[in-house]
C-alpha cells in the first residue's frame, strides 16, 4: 500500500469521504473552527471555511455537492448548523454570510443542538436538527425555507434504501415511544410558492421501557427496537405496525416470543424457544441487519452474537465468543515485526493451527463488556466481531443460506482492536489497534501493514465508498492509503 503524508485534524469523527470518493472533508484548526476539503487522491486543498464556533459534526449531502457542519451544545442554549457548498460560486449574494461562504445558517435556538444530519429523502434537500433533552426535531427545507417541528423526539433518524421518499423519527407521547414515518405530500419538487408539507404516514407503537436504538431493515419491511444496556430485549415490527416478536434474555436464557395474532397491539398467542450461553445477562450493544434483511445479528454484553431469522424471529445461530481456548485457524501478529522492518514493511500474519489461547486484557477496561464491534460485509457472506473480553482477537465468520455460519478464523493482534471497516466493494476487512500499522484480512493471507509516518498511531480506519482508498486517523492527524497496483494505473 502507498500512503499519503499526514495532515492535522481537530476531531477524528469529523473526517468523511464524499459519496463519490473524490473528496475528503475534515475539521481542522487549533480550535476546531475550520472545515477543509481535499482531493482524496492528492490531498490538495480545494475548499475551506472558518467559523467562530468549534465544529462537532460533519457530513456530506447525498449528491456530494454540499457539506453540513454543526456546532453542537451540551445542555446549553445555542448551537448552529451551516450548509457549505462545494462549488465556490454557489454562495449567498446578499452578504448575510459575512464572507464565510455558506449558503444556509440554521440556528438551533434556546432548545440547544444535540445533533444534526441530512434528511434521508432523495429529492428534497433538508436538514434535521435534534434539540437537547428530546424537546423537538426541526426539519429545515433548503429549497423553500420551510420549517417543520416534530415534538418530543429521541435523537434517532431512520431511513431505508427501499423507501427513499420516507424518513422516520422516534417520538414520545403519553409516556410511550412511537416510530413515526413521514413523507412529503408534494408530488412535485417544492419551491417558495408551494413549500414542502410533511405528513405522518404511520405511527408504530413501541413496547420498550428504556429505548436504546432503532434500526430499519435494508429492504424496508422490518424495524428493530432494543432496550438500554441493562436489559437484553429486542422487538421486531412490521412496517404495518404489527409487533412481530420479542427476543429477550432472562436468567441467562435467551427466549423469542413470536406473536400468533394481535389484538389492540398486544400479544394474544405466542411460541417460545430458548438457548443458553455463558456470560453477563446485561443488554444488547450492537444490532446489525443482514444485507438481505433475512437475518438480524445481535451482539450483547454476554459475549455472544445471536443471529435471528426473519422466518419466525427465533435464533438461527448462536455464536459464543466467551471461550478463551480455541481450536480453529488463527492468524497471529508476529512480535517486534515493526522494529524489524524499520516501520516500512508489510508482513504476513502467522498462521497457527490447533489449540490456541486468546489473551484477556492485562488492564481494567472499565465498564466495557461483551461485543464491541459487529459488522457484515456488503454481500453478507462474512460477519466480523470483537469481544471486549479478548479485545486483541477479530472473529471472522463465513455465512451462507446453504451452509450456515462457520468460524473462518481469528485474526489475533498484539493490541486491542479499536475499529473495523469492511471494503464496500469487496471482502477486505481493515482493523486498527492504536498502533503504527493497519491490519488487512482478505480471506487468504492477512497482513500487517506499517504506516510509514513517524509517530502515527491508527485509531480509526474507514474505506472510501468506491473501495479504492483507506482513511487512517490518529488522535490529531490523518492520512490515506491506496493499493500500490492501483496507484500506478
Amino acid at each position: 500500500m502507498d500512503f499519503t503524508a499526514t495532515y492535522r485534524h481537530a476531531a477524528r469523527e469529523c473526517i468523511a469521504f464524499s459519496p463519490g470518493s473524490t473528496f475528503i472533508a475534515y475539521v481542522g484548526g487549533p480550535r476546531g473552527t475550520k472545515v477543509l476539503v481535499r482531493v482524496s487522491g492528492t490531498l490538495q486543498i480545494v475548499r475551506q471555511w472558518e467559523f467562530e464556533q468549534a465544529i462537532n459534526s460533519l457530513s456530506w449531502s447525498r449528491d456530494g455537492l454540499f457539506l453540513l457542519a454543526s456546532a453542537h451544545t451540551t445542555c446549553k442554549v445555542g448551537g448552529v448548523s451551516y450548509v457549505l457548498p462545494l462549488d465556490p460560486d454557489a454562495v449567498v449574494d446578499d452578504g448575510s454570510d459575512d464572507g464565510r461562504g455558506w449558503v444556509a445558517k440554521l440556528d438551533a435556538g434556546p432548545a440547544g443542538l444535540h445533533s444534526a444530519d441530512w434528511l434521508p429523502v432523495s429529492r428534497i434537500p433538508a436538514v434535521c436538527q435534534f434539540s437537547c433533552f428530546g424537546i423537538r426535531a426541526v426539519i429545515s427545507s433548503l429549497v423553500d425555507q420551510a420549517l417543520f417541528v416534530v415534538p418530543n423526539t429521541h435523537p434517532i433518524l431512520l431511513s431505508s434504501p427501499a423507501w427513499p421518499e420516507h424518513y422516520g423519527v422516534v417520538q414520545r407521547e403519553n409516556e410511550v415511544d412511537y416510530i413515526a414515518l413521514y413523507r412529503s405530500s408534494n408530488l412535485d419538487a417544492p419551491n417558495i410558492d408551494t413549500p414542502v408539507e410533511w405528513v405522518r404516514e404511520r405511527a408504530i407503537r413501541l413496547h420498550t421501557r428504556n429505548l436504546n436504538g432503532v434500526k430499519w431493515s435494508p429492504d424496508g419491511n422490518y424495524l428493530c427496537a432494543w432496550e438500554h444496556h441493562l436489559e437484553y430485549k429486542a422487538h421486531v415490527y412490521a412496517l404495518s405496525g404489527a409487533h412481530l416478536a420479542t427476543f429477550q434474555q432472562i436468567n441467562g436464557k435467551a427466549e423469542t416470543t413470536v406473536a400468533g395474532s394481535l389484538v389492540n397491539r398486544s400479544l394474544k398467542a405466542s411460541q417460545t424457544t430458548s438457548s443458553e450461553v455463558s456470560g453477563s445477562t446485561l443488554g444488547i450493544r450492537h444490532v446489525c441487519w443482514h444485507p438481505s434483511s433475512q437475518f438480524l445479528a445481535l451482539g450483547g454484553c454476554d459475549e455472544a452474537v445471536r443471529i435471528l431469522t426473519s422466518t419466525d424471529w427465533t435464533e438461527a445461530y448462536t455464536l459464543d465468543l466467551s471461550d478463551r481456548n480455541v481450536n480453529t485457524t488463527v492468524w497471529s501478529e508476529p512480535h517486534h515485526w515493526f522494529e524489524a522492518t524499520g516501520g516500512r514493511g508489510i508482513v504476513a500474519l502467522e498462521r497457527v493451527s490447533g489449540p490456541f489461547e486468546l489473551r484477556s486484557p492485562s488492564t481494567d477496561r472499565g465498564d466495557s463488556v461483551g461485543i464491541s464491534e459487529l459488522a457484515w460485509n456488503a454481500s453478507g457472506s462474512f460477519l466480523a466481531a470483537v469481544n471486549d473480553a479478548v479485545p486483541e482477537a477479530v472473529f471472522i465468520f463465513s455465512f451462507s443460506l446453504s451452509d450456515g455460519v462457520h468460524l473462518e478464523g481469528i485474526m489475533h493482534l498484539n493490541m486491542p482492536v479499536r475499529t473495523l471497516s469492511w471494503n464496500p466493494k469487496g471482502d477486505s476487512l481493515a482493523a486498527a489497534c492504536e498502533t503504527s500499522a493497519v491490519y488487512i484480512w482478505n480471506g487468504t493471507s492477512p497482513e500487517a501493514v506499517a504506516v510509514p509516518n513517524d509517530g502515527f498511531s491508527t485509531m480509526r480506519v474507514e474505506w472510501s465508498p468506491d473501495g479504492n482508498a483507506l482513511l487512517l486517523a490518529a488522535q490529531t492527524s490523518f492520512c490515506c492509503a491506496v493499493n500500490a497496483e492501483q496507484d500506478t494505473q
